[in-house]
């Protein structure tokens, strides 16, 4: 299977849907969505992987990636996990460095919360 993905914009987040597989031969798609995004100024992302099947260690990299990405540029990300990603996280100990969601609404309101107290701090 493939990864794809489909983005849109909600009140100054950007969403990232992605479903399929992410691997080696396709983890680069999420980056560079990521990097494109931050450089047309975006600052607040979800990412909505509830339908990623699979994932492997160069996906993970990835995400790992987008996150320092995104956190050098001041941003805020949100993450909604599929089943298979929740259980790499877990046993990677990564859970606590993402703000994993169970929705888009959730995230978007945990990144414009983040966003906010950035700004203030």
């Amino acid at each position: 299977m493939s990864l794809d993905i489909n983005c849109d914009r909600d009140e100054n987040v950007f969403i990232v849907h992605a479903s399929g597989d992410m691997d080696f031969h396709n983890f680069r798609i999420l980056r560079s969505t990521v990097e494109q995004a931050l450089t047309e100024g975006e600052r607040k992302f979800v990412l909505d992987l509830s339908k990623i099947i699979y994932l492997d260690s160069s996906a993970l990299g990835s995400l790992l990636y987008s996150q320092k990405k995104i956190r050098e540029q001041r941003g805020s990300l949100a993450i909604i996990s599929s089943d298979a990603l929740a259980d790499i996280l877990k046993l990677t100990h990564l859970d606590s460095y993402f703000h994993i969601v169970d929705s888009v609404d959730e995230g978007n309101q945990w990144v414009k919360a983040s966003a906010q107290s950035a700004s203030q701090g």
